[in-house]
């Protein structure tokens, strides 16, 4: 009950023979570990980077976004808006340099619709292009854009 009482209190640690002194002599108290070892409460977590963005494209219209991403592996994923099904945005990622019409991306759109998810891994610091494209006539496709790090 000793220990449990001190770890109430991890604004005010406590060492173990302070922790352990009014501890019955009858009692055995063993401790292993190493004396500077600090108790530190709650887990560091790493932050989580995310995007979330949401427009409309219509036939062969471009909405571009950027952002500066570490290294690290991401996932983004390119839905239709729920309020406005249907239509056809692609996604397009590149990493390292501006999209282009005649370069190969890292995630180019075959599908007919709204609905593509692409992963990217990015092994040094570095911007990460994205583009949604129109693709279909006479239609305004509305989206939503989301990108963020798995867990």
């Amino acid at each position: 009950m000793a220990l449990l009482s001190a770890l109430r209190h991890p604004e005010a640690p406590l060492t173990y023979p302070h922790i352990f002194h009014g501890v019955n002599p009858d009692h055995v108290v063993v401790v292993s570990g190493e004396e500077d070892n600090a108790f530190h409460p709650g887990v560091a977590v790493a932050p989580r980077w995310s995007l979330a963005e949401e427009g409309f494209v219509g036939k062969g219209e471009v909405v571009a976004y950027s952002a500066d991403l570490q290294p690290g592996s991401y996932v983004f994923a390119l839905s239709p808006d729920p309020s406005a099904p249907g239509g056809d945005g692609d996604l397009r990622v590149r990493a390292g340099a501006m999209l282009t019409p005649d370069q190969t991306y890292k995630c180019r759109s075959y599908l007919g619709n709204t609905n593509e998810r692409c992963k990217l891994t990015v092994t040094a610091p570095q911007k990460v292009y994205l583009t949604v494209t129109g693709d279909a006539a006479l239609t305004q496709s509305h989206f939503l854009l989301r990108g963020f790090t798995p867990l």
